[in-house]
């Protein structure tokens, strides 16, 4: 494509070789979307010259097809020299356009010449005018938290060589240019595609395609493009400050990648590679996001390698820095006072356990105790032997109910080092020499030694077996003395009785004394024995004798023992009756027996515990009565290896002669069999068999 160019024309019946026309044509200028076209008409004549002439044209200039028709006036001015004479006249057309064009231009109709008409006509080619390259911006692929690819095309290089294409991108700009971030791809049209590294995890991104010719820069659409979060960069640094049992832990989260940290810190153990969780793991947080942290890890155990990662999570996950590892230094033994074991009044079992010997062989370990707190190998020093682990040691001689502390100990290169301080006091001695006496049926005494060291002596007791502890049964007896009654039992019932000691610390006895004891067995005491007792009594097991006594003097001496065999159901053992002698085992005629003095002993089973006397039997006798029988009626059964009493009576007879009669007497009336009283008016019954 030319700038410039001339186009021929003629007059008509003149030769060229003496006049012609012709037009003269060039860019004069040049903008973003047109040329300045400039046409100048020129006539020229050979060898002659002219005069003045009024000219007159018309120009027609036709761009791409399209026909614009306008007149012009020239002004005729000398061009050049003889020989050659040359007038001219000039006209300029802008033309707006982009793409290459093609103009027509051309002159007619000369008129007032003597060369008659001239006509010129042509085609100017004009090139292109560049503009800014046209591109557009594809979706953005492979996505992760720090790139993605970006990818556009170069749809037209605006007439022009593109020398440079690619994508500006920001994370502020909505609409961003080469002023902010970019990345270059090559050059030329067609598409392109790169990957946009180095971004922040979790923001979002504009995004646009550029291409840049001479005319200038074009740029495509904007996209938007979020990045994703990725877990956080961390750093695990060296460990400071290794001690025993201490180490300073460092580390570095570098980035949160796009999303807050919600927790950082350290995980560490002896065994390699710590994670969260891990078994053995110790996990320790630090407070803060970002940047470096520190950690100040106590507890350790000496001359122990130790492994170590920083670590740090956010919404993405957590992340791990890179394990480091330590080992702590050698020191004195770790030992810890296991507890009192077996602890009675003057021993106890003191424990202890080596958990490490720090990197040095234990040469000794025990225990030491003393009345004083925190005693030391000074005080009294048990040796065990062994090196690490558990271990117990048995000490005798201790003082009962007596408050002690103890501690275990090791040994090594290093040193000794102790166990934490524990309190313990001895307890009383049991309490001795419980005894008791049974007293009656519803009594027993006891008496016992108190236990050394004790304040108090607690008695319980139950039915079947002996309380289980100090809590259980019925109390008997809490205190300080040495005796006491026992009140309120029941007859024939077996108690078993156990004693606690007890100091001033709440503090019991490991032991208890024992006893058992049975009370009396026995009937109850009717309110007068004329009359039937339907109260029930028991006996010893598998015994169904029962055995009667008789006084005359309250119970001071007594009548030699009858007896008798109880039935296997319900009946009356009589000892006596109806007409015989007076029993020769008593006498009791010419004396003054009367109901104050007069007393029955009934006993059940040949154990003779279970007896009860009676009085009151409603009679008096004098040395004038005289007493001819005593009948003794006893009312029970032996079954099932027990005994049963239910009522007993008494009938007394008297001789034939007259005898007073006065309120109470009493006599036998033979016609009935029946024992009768004289009650001031009438005769009255006295019991019934």
């Amino acid at each position: 494509m030319a700038s410039s160019g001339t186009i021929n024309g003629s007059f008509s019946g003149v030769a060229t070789t003496v006049a012609y026309p012709y037009i003269y044509w060039e860019v004069v200028a040049t903008g973003p979307n047109y040329h300045n076209v400039k046409a100048s008409i020129y006539y020229k004549k050979l060898n002659a010259s002219w005069g003045s002439y009024n000219l007159s044209h018309s120009v027609t200039e036709t761009i791409n097809g399209d026909s614009n028709t306008g007149k012009f006036a020239f002004d005729l001015r000398p061009v050049g020299t003889a020989p050659i004479k040359c007038f001219v006249r000039s006209r300029t057309v802008t033309v707006y356009h982009n793409a290459p064009v093609n103009i027509t231009i051309s002159f007619s109709s000369v008129t007032g010449t003597s060369l008659g008409n001239g006509s010129a006509s042509g085609t100017a080619s004009l090139d292109a005018i560049p503009v800014v390259p046209s591109v557009s911006t594809d979706a953005c692929s492979n996505v992760n938290n720090t790139s993605f690819t970006a990818s556009g095309t170069v749809t037209g290089d605006g007439y022009a060589t593109v020398t440079s294409r690619g994508f500006c991108y920001s994370s502020t700009t909505s609409n961003p240019t080469l002023a902010d971030s970019y990345k270059v791809v090559g050059s030329g049209t067609g598409w392109f595609s790169t990957s946009i590294t180095g971004l922040s995890a979790g923001t979002t991104y504009y995004v646009r395609s550029y291409a840049t010719n001479s005319a200038g820069t074009g740029y495509g659409n904007v996209v938007t493009q979020a990045t994703t979060y990725s877990a956080p960069t961390v750093t695990t640094n060296a460990v400071t400050n290794i001690d025993k049992f201490s180490a300073t832990l460092n580390g570095n989260v570098n980035a949160d990648n796009g999303s807050a940290i919600t927790e950082r810190g350290f995980v560490y153990s002896t065994t390699t590679n710590p994670v969260i969780g891990g078994s053995g793991v110790i996990k320790q947080t630090v407070a803060g996001t970002t940047g470096a942290y520190s950690y100040n890890a106590t507890s350790l155990s000496a001359k122990t390698t130790y492994y170590v990662k920083a670590y740090a999570t956010n919404e993405a996950g957590t992340s791990y820095g890179s394990q480091t590892s330590f080992e702590t230094l050698s020191a004195a033994p770790s030992v810890t006072s296991t507890g009192v074991t077996n602890l009675v009044d003057t021993t106890a079992t003191l424990g202890g356990n080596v958990t490490a010997d720090n990197g040095s062989t234990i040469t000794e370990r025990g225990v030491c105790y003393s009345i004083s707190e925190n005693p030391t190998t000074a005080s009294n020093k048990q040796v065990v032997s062994g090196t690490t682990g558990s271990y117990t040691k048995d000490i005798t001689g201790l003082s009962a109910a007596t408050t002690y502390h103890y501690r275990a100990f090791a040994t090594n290169a290093y040193g000794t080092s102790y166990g934490s301080d524990v309190v313990f006091r001895t307890r009383p001695s049991n309490p001795s020499s419980l005894s008791g006496t049974v007293t009656g049926k519803t009594t027993i005494d006891l008496s016992w030694v108190k236990g050394t060291g004790s304040t108090y002596t607690i008695i319980r007791r139950a039915t079947g077996a002996y309380p289980t502890g100090p809590g259980e049964g019925t109390s008997v007896y809490s205190g300080t003395g040495t005796t006491v009654t026992d009140t309120g039992l029941s007859a024939g019932t077996t108690y078993y009785y156990r004693a606690w000691a007890r100091d001033g610390a709440e503090n019991y006895s490991a032991g208890t004394a024992d006893l058992t004891k049975t009370t009396h067995y026995g009937l109850t005491n009717p309110e007068e024995a004329y009359e039937e007792d339907s109260t029930y009594a028991t006996a010893p097991a598998n015994d169904n004798k029962v055995y009667i006594k008789l006084s005359k003097d309250g119970g001071v001496t007594w009548s030699n023992e009858l007896e008798a065999t109880l039935p296997s159901s319900n009946g009356t053992v009589s000892f006596g009756s109806s007409g015989t002698e007076l029993w020769g085992f008593m006498t009791l005629n010419g004396d003054d027996v009367d109901d104050t003095s007069f007393r029955l002993k009934i006993t059940l089973g040949s154990n003779k515990t279970s007896y009860q006397t009676y009085k009151n039997f409603g009679f008096t006798i004098t040395p004038t009565y005289l007493l001819t029988g005593i009948e003794v009626n006893v009312k029970g059964y032996h079954s099932s290896g027990t005994s049963y009493i239910d009522g007993i009576s008494v009938k007394c007879r008297y001789g034939t002669s007259v005898l007073p009669i006065k309120a109470g007497s009493q006599a036998f009336d033979s016609t009935t069999g029946k024992l009768v009283f004289f009650d001031g008016t009438n005769w009255k019954q006295v019991a019934t068999t």
